[in-house]
């Protein structure tokens, strides 16, 4: 409800990127900017928890080749 009390707050002339721990509020708040006439909203899939488990993941696998290791996407985004 508070999302909807201040979507007036929002500009809807950049992207927006929404995110939380594991998903389902960041859903829940991209389906809620969509329905208000948002356009481009991104919801992190998952949630952060999930892209910091796979981020590790993936430096794990790189780790002898550190430039490709580099945090260069910090954002898997899933619309």
């Amino acid at each position: 409800d508070d999302l909807r009390d201040r979507l007036d707050e929002i500009t809807s002339k950049k992207s927006i990127y929404v995110y939380c721990q594991i998903g389902l509020r960041g859903y829940m708040a991209s389906r809620i900017l969509l329905q208000n006439g948002f356009v481009d909203v991104y919801n992190l899939s998952g949630g952060y928890r999930l892209w910091q488990a796979s981020t590790n993941e993936l430096e794990k696998l790189y780790a002898d080749q550190p430039c490709v290791a580099q945090r260069n996407h910090q954002f898997s985004i899933a619309s």
